[in-house]
C-alpha cells in the first residue's frame, strides 16, 4: 500500500526534540525491536540511551504514520553501510533516514527515491581542521580558510551536514 500523502518528488522532514521524560521513554521502548533495545542497553551514559530510545521510537512512529501500521510491528533492516530500510517488500516504497545529535533528531521520508539527512551538535570538542583535512576537497578547504574567523565554525558544520546527508542519500 503506497501512501497518498507524498506529492511527486516530495521529501518530508520531521524534527524531534529528544528531551523526553521517563514515561515517554518507557513508551518508546515498547515500540523497539529486541536488537534496538539491546543496542540501547549498551550505552554507557543514561542520557545517550535516552536519546537513542527517543529517536528510534519517534522514527517508528513516523514510519507507522505513513504505513498505517502500529510502530512496534515494523521490521527494520539495513543494507550497505548500515543504510536503514523496511524489511518487508510491501513497504520498500517508503524510503527514510534518521540522524540524531545532542537533543535533536531529524527524520527524512520519501516515496520515490532514497533520502539522506544529517544533524550535528556544534560541540566545541570537534576538531574542525582535522575533519577538513580528511574529508574536504582542496577547493573546499581554501574556501573555508578564506572566511572570516567568526564565520568558519558555522560554515564548517553547514558543509559537513550537507556532505553527510548526500552520502546517506546515496
Amino acid at each position: 500500500m503506497k501512501a497518498t500523502s507524498f506529492l511527486p518528488g516530495e521529501v518530508h522532514v520531521w524534527t524531534v526534540a529528544l528531551q523526553s521524560g521517563a514515561e515517554r521513554i518507557r513508551h518508546c521502548e515498547t515500540m523497539l525491536a529486541e536488537n534496538e533495545r539491546s543496542r540501547a542497553d549498551r550505552f554507557m551514559f543514561p542520557d545517550d540511551r535516552r536519546r537513542y530510545v527517543a529517536a528510534h521510537g519517534a522514527l517508528r512512529e513516523v514510519l507507522g504514520h505513513y504505513l498505517g501500521r502500529p510502530p512496534a510491528g515494523l521490521v527494520l533492516g539495513t543494507r550497505g553501510e548500515e543504510k536503514p530500510l523496511l524489511a518487508s517488500a510491501d513497504e520498500a516504497w517508503l524510503h527514510f533516514n534518521l540522524s540524531h545529535s545532542g537533543e535533536l533528531a531529524v527524520i527524512a521520508c520519501a516515496s520515490e527515491h532514497e533520502v539522506g539527512v544529517d544533524v550535528e551538535w556544534m560541540g566545541e570538542a570537534v576538531d574542525l581542521v582535522g575533519v577538513l583535512e580528511t574529508f574536504f576537497s582542496e577547493t573546499e578547504k581554501a574556501e573555508w580558510a578564506a572566511l572570516p574567523e567568526n564565520e568558519k565554525r558555522g560554515a564548517f558544520f553547514h558543509a559537513w551536514v550537507c556532505k553527510e546527508a548526500y552520502v546517506k542519500g546515496l
